[in-house]
């Protein structure tokens, strides 16, 4: 332990953290590429220390042992790109001596065949997550958080929300009823009940006789531009929380809907026309009629909130 801690005052053994914010000041890149960066060295912190350590065979472990079981081969080769230039950057510094090798040099991963890029659902974790941060920013965009938590609950589309007009959302005891008119296809327009408290409660809130229930999602009036503009920040928010590239705010409530009505014993008809998917094979709107209204409740009741999203 003494000759560490000597090591480290006579510069031989540099923590591995120790100039990390000087090499990303000299870094003439976005700010999500930042982020991008600090959870590389996050992620290797966690098992290295110092610069010293972390030689090809402990570099090679590390991807094997560590990135390989939990990350994307992306997300991995985006990470090992990060410790490549750091490294180098210590050593035209003078931090490496010359003559040692860059342990990163030639650490790659490759995708196997069928293993391309899809989106997936989120984690309850991550969920909650991107929900909290979203909060985080309620004073400048009040009405973000409330509209990524409908998203979550009902599966629509950021533009669905971003033109939700309060004359389509009635309220029935604890359910709000919701008609989506129109959008991205025919499949899109349905009218779904919502039963989580906190979103009805929202809902509410924000309900006038005509007009947005989100009229500060910001954006131009018309549908598109409203949920370009909801989408963009939810995104910017996203990359700071997380680098997975699966993961796309909007996609990944819907794929987050879509498997709970679907762990919650729904028919295939059920689901896709909660969500506003399309089925060739039957008229949506024709099957789920008001006949169906038990079997839409019993949707909307697997829908929830996601575990340790911290409200007021």
């Amino acid at each position: 332990m003494a000759e560490k801690f000597a090591g480290i005052a006579l510069g031989t053994r540099v923590p591995i953290g120790e100039h990390f914010e000087a090499f990303l000041s000299e870094q003439d890149v976005r700010e999500k590429t930042l982020d991008d960066h600090r959870r590389a060295l996050d992620a290797l912190r966690k098992h290295h220390q110092i610069v010293s350590e972390v030689d090809r065979k402990a570099a090679s472990a590390f991807v094997r042992e560590r990135l390989l079981p939990s990350l994307k081969p992306a997300t991995i080769n985006r990470r090992l790109n990060t410790y490549r230039q750091y490294w180098d950057w210590l050593k035209d510094r003078g931090y490496i001596p010359e003559e040692r090798a860059n342990p990163w040099l030639r650490q790659s991963v490759k995708a196997k065949k069928g293993d391309e890029l899809k989106r997936r659902a989120f984690t309850e974790e991550e969920a909650a997550a991107f929900l909290n941060a979203l909060g985080k920013n309620a004073n400048k965009y009040p009405d973000d958080l409330p509209a990524a938590m409908l998203l979550a609950v009902t599966g629509m589309r950021a533009e669905e929300a971003a033109s939700l007009d309060g004359r389509n959302v009635k309220f029935d005891g604890d359910t709000a009823w919701v008609t989506i008119e129109e959008g991205k296809t025919d499949a899109a327009s349905r009218r779904i009940p919502i039963t989580e408290e906190l979103v009805v409660r929202e809902l509410r809130r924000r309900i006038r006789a005509n007009g947005y229930v989100f009229p500060d999602l910001g954006g131009e009036a018309k549908q598109n531009s409203r949920g370009n503009a909801f989408k963009k920040r939810a995104a910017r928010v996203l990359d700071k929380i997380n680098d997975s590239p699966e993961i796309v705010a909007n996609h990944s409530w819907r794929n987050r809907a879509t498997d709970m009505l679907e762990r919650g014993g729904n028919d295939r008809y059920i689901c896709d026309y909660y969500v506003g998917h399309s089925q060739k094979s039957i008229g949506l709107n024709t099957y789920v009629s008001e006949m169906n209204r038990e079997k839409l409740m019993a949707a909307a009741r697997c829908m929830y909130l996601p575990e340790g999203f911290e409200t007021d």
